[in-house]
């Protein structure tokens, strides 16, 4: 990027933004969303609210009543954006991606906050939990240049089960009535869904083990026609070879009536049992003999991730 490409960056985060006005129902609204994301795109230092406001020229108050207490049509500029999304930075092998966010809390008034695993402390600790949905495609410019494109579709704050019942906390931390916990795969699924439904299209959904792990969330990728590479625990149990299912029902001898129903379906005495993840990619023999490759993911918390 170079200089003239920056100074016009602010003009064109402008016009793009003019796309979101009627998200708002004010001009004030409007007018203070572009001061404040322009704000974020300077050069300041620090790029807090008394910060941009004075770079603006703005009264600060104005622009922090704007952050705390204006409201704005929420799933209206989420569904903009997909279906911008969908619309300019299409990409037939886009990959979407499931992910969550953990923030640092102290106290007990923030909504969600729970001690719970913290990546971002690397242990368990006070924190919030917001699970996202990202992008990440391919696009080519005027020139026929191919760049990458990656954007957040939609996130969403977890809401832990301890606050169904805390009324109180729940009215002080002002979050609706009609809002109860969720997991997290079905907060994931929605938002898939939602983002299909504005025109979003991904070649391949990538998730770590704790949606991977998790056998609803993948029936239900199943049943959308989804594909996916998922992480999964090392521990979970699987087949290499899909096992075959016995769908006759066999009632027990000399009963005049079936018993008490199986809980999972039977299988042919000729399929093999499931096995740990790790025996079948370490002795099977389908995966013994395959060259393994390291590759470096990414640097994590506890050193490099291969």
């Amino acid at each position: 990027m170079d200089a003239s490409r920056i100074g016009r960056l602010r003009r064109e985060i402008q016009r793009e933004l003019r796309a979101f006005d009627d998200c708002f129902a004010r001009t004030e609204g409007r007018r203070h969303l572009q001061c404040y994301v322009g704000g974020q795109v300077c050069d300041l230092k620090r790029k807090c609210v008394e910060a941009i406001a004075d770079e603006a020229g703005v009264p600060p108050r104005t622009l922090q009543d704007f952050l705390t207490t204006h409201t704005w049509d929420h799933q209206r500029a989420v569904d903009r954006l997909q279906q911008l999304v969908a619309e300019q930075h299409h990409d037939d092998q886009a990959i979407g991606l499931i992910d969550e966010t953990r923030f640092p809390k102290r106290g007990d008034k923030t909504v969600g906050v729970q001690h719970q695993y913290c990546g971002a402390r690397g242990k368990l600790d006070n924190c919030m939990v917001s699970v996202a949905l990202g992008y990440a495609g391919l696009r080519g410019d005027s020139r026929g240049d191919i760049r990458g494109f990656r954007c957040t579709l939609d996130h969403r704050i977890f809401l832990p089960v301890g606050w169904d019942a805390d009324t109180d906390r729940r009215r002080e931390a002002g979050v609706p009535e009609d809002l109860p916990h969720r997991p997290k795969w079905k907060i994931a699924l929605d938002m898939l869904e939602r983002a299909q439904a504005n025109g979003v299209r991904f070649a391949w959904l990538t998730f770590d083990e704790g949606y991977g792990n998790n056998v609803q969330w993948l029936e239900a990728l199943d049943r959308m026609g989804q594909t996916y590479v998922a992480e999964v625990s090392p521990s979970m149990h699987g087949w290499l070879i899909e096992p075959t299912v016995l769908h006759k029902h066999h009632r027990a001898a000399g009963r005049s009536r079936a018993g008490r129903p199986r809980r999972l379906p039977r299988l042919s005495a000729q399929s093999a049992k499931a096995t740990r993840i790790y025996r079948l990619c370490s002795y099977s023999y389908p995966m013994r003999d395959r060259p393994w490759v390291d590759y470096h993911i990414k640097d994590g918390h506890k050193g490099p991730i291969v």
